[in-house]
């Protein structure tokens, strides 16, 4: 005979990671221009691009790019990816090893600088990744926010060894009771398959999903889509085109806000129904299909700082862990 749970104890939330939680696409240009710097190469905007377009395009052209979990990794995350324990088979991860230098003599040959130290910059950008890895302001306390009245489970897209590092070294593993990687799962988060997984184990456990919460237009609110749950997107008001839909009634709303702890009071079942002020808004399938580039913002030293509708927008003045000093 099944016990029944107690109301808390059956509501669900799924939480992102990157962008989310802990800083992803801003963290790894806030890192590539501190490496160019350390390089004594110019490292603004135009040359952090440089180098994420030489990323893009190998990692796009690699040939185990679509080789299990790899195929849920970006091209920004690939430059950082463990070296061992990964799981992958010896000749695959001796490829991606060797993939950020690769990486980095393309881009420093571009930008003027010496292909000969692709390794050093390699090198570099790992350590200044991994300095950036923390969860962002006001996540903890967001987290124990919702963990009130809710069982907290993650779920990312990635490579299981890599999220899992990221997860423990941001000191979040204990905080979920459940973390669902797509690595894992075999489908990316945006796909019916992740739902699918993801319903499966809520119907072994007695338990249902209150809220996705998330960054990403894509993968967040497509996981909300194809589970047929609620959303709150965590997105800029002037950055979002999911804001613009019609604000008309449906069976899967969104709630937009620039805020994490905020989204503790977007779930009816822990605090009687959402704000009046929440803009409620049904998942349009139209644009769960890109996503947006966001505002820059400056980084003392001059450095920049780019975030995204996707990437949240609250954390867009908290990577100045990198002291970056303008080249002599």
């Amino acid at each position: 005979m099944n016990r029944e749970l107690p109301a808390e104890g059956r509501h669900v939330i799924l939480v992102d990671l990157d962008d989310t939680q802990v800083a992803d696409r801003p963290a790894a240009r806030v890192a590539i221009a501190a490496t160019l710097a350390g390089e004594r190469l110019p490292y603004g905007q135009s040359a952090v691009k440089t180098v994420l377009g030489c990323a893009e395009r190998c990692w796009a052209t690699h040939r185990y790019r679509r080789f299990g979990p790899l195929t849920y990794v970006s091209a920004w995350e690939a430059l950082w990816l463990p070296t061992a324990g990964t799981g992958l088979p010896v000749h695959i991860a001796a490829a991606i090893a060797v993939h950020p230098r690769e990486v980095w003599r393309t881009a420093l040959g571009q930008l003027g600088g010496d292909p000969c130290r692709a390794g050093a910059a390699a090198e570099a950008f790992r350590t200044h990744r991994l300095t950036l890895l923390a969860p962002m302001p006001g996540v903890l306390a967001a987290l124990d926010a919702l963990a009130r009245t809710h069982v907290l489970w993650l779920a990312t897209n990635g490579l299981p060894a890599h999220q899992f590092g990221k997860i423990d070294a941001a000191g979040l593993t204990s905080r979920f009771t459940r973390i669902l990687i797509s690595g894992q799962i075999g489908a990316a988060k945006n796909e019916p398959g992740f739902a699918a997984r993801v319903q499966a184990v809520l119907a072994a456990e007695h338990r249902r999903v209150c809220l996705v919460i998330g960054d990403s237009i894509v993968h967040d609110l497509g996981l909300a889509r194809h589970g047929g749950w609620s959303a709150a997107h965590l997105c800029l008001p002037r950055r979002c085109p999911a804001r613009q839909e019609p604000a008309t009634p449906g069976p899967q709303p969104v709630w937009h806000t620039a805020d994490l702890a905020a989204t503790a009071a977007y779930c009816a079942c822990a605090a009687g129904s959402p704000p009046a002020v929440a803009q409620h808004r049904p998942i349009p399938p139209a644009v769960v299909g890109a996503e947006v580039a966001g505002p820059r913002e400056p980084v003392p030293g001059g450095g920049w700082l780019g975030s995204a509708c996707g990437g949240s927008p609250w954390s867009a003045a908290l990577l100045c862990g990198i002291a970056i000093a303008a080249p002599s």
